[in-house]
Parts: structure tokens; sequence; C-alpha cells
């Protein structure tokens, strides 16, 4: 359970939407996208509710879940991650890699003007407080692994198979790039 801090409970909404990968939990203060949670309903503040009528909450639930069952390859909604001026540096970058598409941490850091933050890059990704949203999973290994993710390193995997395979490419732990191949496609 992940608190969400510095809203008041009357700005916080809370809902849900059941994927492939389980419950997906979403947290909207003040009318952003503050939190999504891939594993455990995040522990908000007292007074916080499911609010079925909050705009920003219910395009948030139908983007993700139409993410979840291929549709959709990007976002368009009001996010606010609260983070360090790196870690947002990183999730911008993170944020423009491209559906179907991987980059390593050590090119996600050169992006950034770290050369050497390969493993800085890590940990802020790791701290990344909208997973899917700002597509952290999307940044692995340069010997070809997945790496690690906050959530569960098996959702990364997971997540890199099935966009790989929706852009109709391969995504393999032994490459890491899901852009090295294109799948031929049958009829």
């Amino acid at each position: 359970m992940r608190p969400v801090q510095g809203a008041p409970p009357e700005a916080v909404s809370i809902g849900f939407v059941e994927t492939w990968i389980g419950r997906v939990y979403v947290v909207v203060s003040r009318g952003d996208v503050t939190l999504v949670s891939l594993v455990d309903e995040p522990e908000i503040l007292e007074g916080a509710r499911s609010n079925s009528t909050d705009p920003v909450l219910r395009e948030a639930l139908r983007q993700l879940d139409e993410y979840f069952r291929g549709s959709r390859r990007s976002f368009v909604l009001p996010v606010r991650p609260v983070g360090t001026p790196f870690q947002l540096r990183v999730w911008r970058a993170s944020s423009a890699i491209r559906y179907g598409e991987t980059r390593t941490y050590a090119e996600v850091a050169r992006s950034i003007g770290v050369p050497s933050g390969a493993r800085a890059v890590g940990s802020a990704l790791s701290a990344n407080p909208l997973p899917v949203l700002i597509p952290c999973h999307r940044v692995v290994r340069s010997d070809g692994g997945a790496g690690g993710y906050s959530p569960h390193p098996r959702l990364k995997v997971m997540l890199l198979r099935f966009e790989a395979e929706n852009a109709g490419k391969e995504w393999s732990t032994g490459t890491g790039r899901s852009s090295a191949s294109i799948r031929s496609m049958r009829s």
C-alpha cells in the first residue's frame, strides 16, 4: 500500500479497472491523475472516495481499459507525478519511448545528459507513481534483460510482450529490443 500525500481528502478520488494483469487502481487529486497502482489498492487519505462521476477518473479508467484491451497506444490525461527534478526528467524521457519499443537505462541516461547515470535512471524509474501512463516498463537493461520493475518484474515482461505483439513486433529477454525484429503477420 502506498499513501497519497499532499492533497486534502475532499480532493481525492479513487477507482479501478479490471485488466488481464488484475485490478489497476487510479487516484485523481485536484483534477490530475497522481497515482496508478498495478499491484495493491492504494492507501489514501481519510475522506477520499470512490467517485464514479469524477470526469478525470472516468477518462483515466476508460483509457487504461482501452490500453489493456490493445486498442490504445498512448494516453491523453492530465497527470501530476511528484518527484525530484531528476526523476521528472527521467519520466519525461521514458514517456517519449514509443509503444512497442524499448530503450536501455544507459540510452535514457545519455538522452537526459547524464551518460554515466544508468543506475540513477533505474532508481528514478522505480519511483514512478504512474506506471503504464509513464511507460517505465519500456526501459530495459543493456544486456537484453528486462531489468527491475517496481510493481513486479514479471509484470514488466508481460507488458513488453503485450505491446510488442500489438505493434507487430517480437520482444525477447534475449535481445531486450522490441524494435529489433519485425514479426511476419500471418492470416
